[in-house]
């Protein structure tokens, strides 16, 4: 391979001569990976330019850069299908966690539960710039623990907590049958979130409550 300097015209000849590659032969076979770079870099002389090199070098910095674990964050932007993927794992979860709570008639708050899986990166990209680190947990860089508050949470979700209900119950009475007294809203107020790199699970703690409900956030 073939370089000129763009401050001498002096040929810098940076390939073996044994595994010279022309431009007709590249076309004729497959080339390798190191070939077709070759090919679409030379002129039809076989000289690579400085100026070419150059631009083709700081564009694979740039792409090796993106494919790698940690690079650069500027680049490395999680799809929107895939967040919402993950946004949608998350309310699946926590209408379990729902249904394992009894919300009665007249007001109730209580913590849901609910998990999901995320890579670190995806982790970083959906709750990394938003909440409050919880001091009196520990955090490394493998844990995280946060508090989210509701700002937070509609800055994430939108408006897709938004259709969240429960069935609620009569208030429970001394020898009196508790019934159901029709589905409420659920108003989410705040939020937990605690997530670990190593097992790449991140685990909340939705505070949600009824509409009439006289506590309306929770405190951990």
């Amino acid at each position: 391979m073939t370089v000129n300097s763009e401050n001498s015209s002096e040929e810098i000849n940076i390939s073996p001569k044994a595994k010279k590659v022309s431009k007709s032969s590249g076309k004729k076979r497959k080339a390798s990976e190191s070939a077709k770079i070759y090919l679409s870099l030379c002129d039809d002389s076989g000289v690579i330019s400085f100026e070419s090199f150059d631009k083709w070098f700081t564009s694979y910095n740039k792409e090796k850069k993106r494919k790698l674990p940690g690079g650069d964050s500027t680049v490395q932007v999680l799809k929107k299908s895939r967040k919402n993927q993950i946004l949608r794992a998350i309310k699946a979860s926590l209408k379990k966690g729902i249904k394992a709570k009894k919300f009665y008639s007249g007001g109730t708050t209580h913590e849901c539960a609910a998990e999901t899986m995320m890579s670190k990166l995806e982790f970083n990209e959906i709750f990394g710039k938003i909440g409050t680190i919880d001091k009196e947990k520990k955090n490394t860089s493998k844990i995280t623990s946060k508090y989210l508050t509701r700002a937070d949470l509609v800055s994430v979700f939108d408006k897709m907590l938004d259709d969240l209900t429960t069935m609620t119950y009569s208030q429970p009475r001394f020898m009196r049958k508790q019934y159901q007294t029709g589905r409420e809203a659920l108003d989410f107020q705040n939020a937990s979130i605690n997530y670990s790199a190593n097992t790449t699970k991140c685990k909340f703690k939705f505070c949600l409550s009824t509409d009439d409900s006289d506590v309306n956030v929770c405190f951990w």
